[in-house]
């Protein structure tokens, strides 16, 4: 999915879409249809593509919040969602806010959104990744293991990212450059 104007996801699409083998059935979304929902349902899918925003958080969190929430974790990774978090619909997260899986971040443009941490990719793997490859196209998302520990712990093979901060540009291209070898570069072993 994509969370802004300049990301890689639209060359990524194309590639995955325009793909004769092997073919890919693909699901895009953009901005604000990537909720905390479609979140939950990732682990539907062989290859997880998310270009998006994210940082590491709670480093160094006060040990009264760890104590009265019950969360004994430090640094996480996260990475946005596309969902501007509203009244409306808090409250169907108050869980997992609570809980420590999902966070309320401010973006630069003034909107707060669900931030995933790892914990939420963690609970919601269902059945388990079907051996899938996940890229988290995002600063950050590779700066400690929590993100990449949850998703190969729930069945994922391969996680993908960055680990320091990022310009668009710079993720964009590698994003782009990565697919676009995986699915037509003749020595890669696809499976097809």
């Amino acid at each position: 999915w994509q969370f802004g104007a300049t990301d890689d996801a639209p060359s990524i699409n194309n590639t995955l879409t325009n793909s004769a083998c092997p073919t890919f059935d693909v699901t895009y979304l953009l901005d604000g249809a990537v909720t905390v929902d479609v979140i939950k349902t990732l682990d539907e899918y062989g290859i997880v593509a998310i270009t998006s925003h994210g940082d590491t958080f709670y480093n160094g969190i006060l040990s009264w919040w760890q104590d009265r929430w019950g969360w004994n974790w430090f640094s996480q990774v996260v990475f946005l969602t596309g969902q501007t978090a509203n009244t409306a619909n808090r409250l169907a997260n108050e869980v997992d806010l609570r809980q420590g899986r999902l966070a309320i971040t401010t973006h630069p443009t003034g909107n707060g959104y669900y931030a995933i941490l790892p914990s939420f990719i963690s609970y919601y793997s269902g059945s388990g990744y079907p051996d899938s490859l996940v890229y988290v196209g995002s600063c950050r998302s590779t700066f400690n293991n929590s993100l990449a520990d949850a998703f190969t712990g729930a069945g994922a093979q391969s996680f993908l990212g960055y680990s320091e901060y990022v310009n668009s540009a710079f993720a964009g291209t590698t994003g782009v450059n990565f697919f676009g070898r995986l699915v037509n570069d003749p020595t890669i072993d696809n499976v097809g």
